[in-house]
């Protein structure tokens, strides 16, 4: 069995571990990605006869939202599920509109959900997601809802003493990653060539299949549904 490579903030990684480890997959984290809080834009003045809802597309901004910048009463949720809709109800903010398969498909949930109301939308993102051509595609239709607010409420970068950190690990590793500046941040590096690769969401196989040199192995996508010890596991099986 490959050793695992959980890549995520350090903050994020220790429930992935455990869970892998639990499972019986070696593994560990080498964070490939730091986050550092930016300047929130101020929330919308509650007006009459227009809904104000808070996009949520990352377990990120879910955190935000959960300690300094808990929404008003008057601000209603939209989140991807299952993991970051399943974050926000752990610290007691429900979403009234949830969708899983990314952004674009939670703007089309609230398209529906709207049914020709009026809307406001306030999209807290990553310094990085505001290029991402899934999020350009959703604000397109977003805007036809009503004001979209979209801005970055965290940057992301790498950690200090990533490739050295990488180089220590030696060819063959499996990797998890679950987003892509994580992605950008690993080829940066110029680590040695992964056995496996594993990522979460569309836009992180995305900047994997931009990103990867051609002796590095395709990435497999990541059911939304499935846990990641199940996800190694199965991938452990078909490889030779």
């Amino acid at each position: 069995m490959l050793r695992w490579i959980v890549t995520r903030a350090a903050e994020d990684c220790g429930p992935i571990v455990n869970a892998l480890r639990a499972a019986g997959v070696p593994c560990e984290a080498v964070p490939c990605l730091e986050r550092s809080p930016a300047d929130w834009a101020p929330w919308p003045v509650a007006t009459p006869g227009t809904l104000h809802i808070c996009l949520v597309t990352s377990q990120a901004t879910a955190a935000l939202l959960a300690g300094a910048h808990r929404p008003p009463s008057h601000v209603q949720l939209a989140a991807v599920a299952p993991q970051t809709s399943q974050a926000l109800r752990a610290q007691g903010l429900v979403p009234v509109v949830e969708a899983t398969g990314g952004v674009e498909a939670l703007a089309e949930a609230l398209t529906r959900w709207a049914q020709g109301r009026r809307l406001t939308v306030h999209y807290p993102t990553s310094d990085a997601g505001l290029e991402a051509p899934e999020q350009l595609a959703a604000l397109a239709q977003l805007e036809r809802l009503g004001p979209v607010t979209r801005f970055a409420a965290y940057a992301t970068t790498a950690p200090r003493g990533l490739r050295s950190a990488l180089a220590a690990l030696g060819p063959g590793c499996g990797l998890i990653f679950f987003s892509p500046s994580a992605v950008e941040h690993f080829v940066a590096a110029s680590p040695p060539t992964p056995g496996a690769v594993i990522c979460h969401g569309e836009s992180t196989l995305r900047a994997w299949r931009e990103r990867r040199a051609p002796q590095w192995p395709e990435a497999v996508l990541r059911d939304r549904t499935q846990p990641i010890e199940a996800a190694v596991l199965a991938l452990e099986k078909s490889l030779p």
